[in-house]
């Protein structure tokens, strides 16, 4: 199971924002590349970026950064947020990204998603973020039809991960409800979760409920959740299912996730991250999702363990 960072971008600095309300974000830091290099340097197997202006505006913000963070470090990353069609994914890939995520896209014209599939398979990934039982859309402004109805389409579309958010819970550090993703597991895809992780518990349960992978932002930059630690525990759960480091049933040493929170959080500033993650899935810039082989524009593959509404994953794109 991966465990990814999540670095969300908003007016040029990190942040976070609070059930992907552009209202009430956390500032991060002002240095994105350098929390991106300090995610790499910890042992990041995957990194997710996200444009959240661009995820908002419709249209790529942040290109340029992103560029810039991509080059500066080894690991793989997969970008979201403003992608909304098939000329502005391949710039993004042809700049040296590992996958693309389409959100709002993905729900409103697979075709799109299908054009992008055909030209660089295994680099694309599908992001749905729910929010109230339907796929949200716009920045999570708007909601799109039931998630059930888009899995069919998205398959045949070339799509084998998804990225499923819990809107209700992301950006809150109120704990995971692995019921949430049991819907898309059972549609044969690869899913990574995201919204509400707050511990390496919630990792684990995660984990034993046959997630792919998490994206984790919040529980990071405040320190509920360590990398290696999780990594550790990911690891150690593989070898012996329903057991975290030390023999400790997951069912006894978890909490059962508290009710999604409302919406009392402002905005407030915090310092940058000091540490990253562990771990790895596609090749250091050379593989994609799904292990899928595949080399970006100027880098070398490296030997390793895959929008918010239109990015993917804990936060709106």
């Amino acid at each position: 199971m991966l465990v990814i960072p999540a670095l969300d971008l908003r007016g040029g600095r990190l942040v976070r924002l609070w059930q992907g309300d552009y209202q009430r974000e956390t500032v991060y830091g002002d240095d994105p590349v350098a929390a991106a290099r300090a995610f790499a340097a910890a042992g990041a197997p995957r990194l997710h970026v996200v444009d959240l202006d661009g995820a908002r505006q419709g249209r790529p913000v942040h290109q340029a950064l992103i560029r810039q963070l991509v080059r500066a470090v080894p690991v793989p990353v997969q970008v979201g947020g403003g992608i909304r069609d098939a000329a502005t994914a391949a710039a993004y890939l042809e700049d040296g990204a590992a996958a693309v995520i389409f959100g709002t896209v993905a729900v409103r014209q697979p075709e799109v998603v299908a054009q992008v599939a055909t030209r660089y398979p295994g680099r694309v990934l599908a992001s749905l973020d729910l929010k109230e039982g339907r796929a949200a859309v716009d920045g999570w402004t708007a909601a799109g039809e039931p998630p059930a109805a888009l899995l069919e389409r998205l398959r045949a579309a070339g799509v084998t991960e998804v990225i499923v958010t819990d809107t209700g819970r992301d950006g809150t550090l109120a704990g995971v409800d692995p019921a949430v993703f049991a819907p898309f597991l059972r549609a044969g895809l690869r899913v990574i979760a995201a919204g509400g992780v707050r511990d390496v518990h919630d990792v684990v349960r995660l984990q034993q409920a046959g997630l792919a992978g998490v994206i984790a932002g919040r529980a990071l930059y405040e320190g509920t959740l360590d990398l290696a630690a999780a990594l550790a525990a990911v690891r150690e759960a593989g070898k012996a299912p329903g057991l975290l480091p030390g023999g400790t049933p997951v069912h006894e040493a978890g909490r059962e996730p508290v009710p999604a929170p409302g919406r009392d959080e402002g905005r407030s500033t915090r310092p940058a991250p000091g540490h990253g993650p562990g771990d790895t899935p596609w090749r250091a810039a050379g593989r994609g999702p799904g292990d899928t082989p595949h080399q970006g524009p100027g880098r070398n593959p490296g030997e390793a363990s895959p929008e918010p509404p239109d990015a993917g994953g804990g936060t709106p794109c």
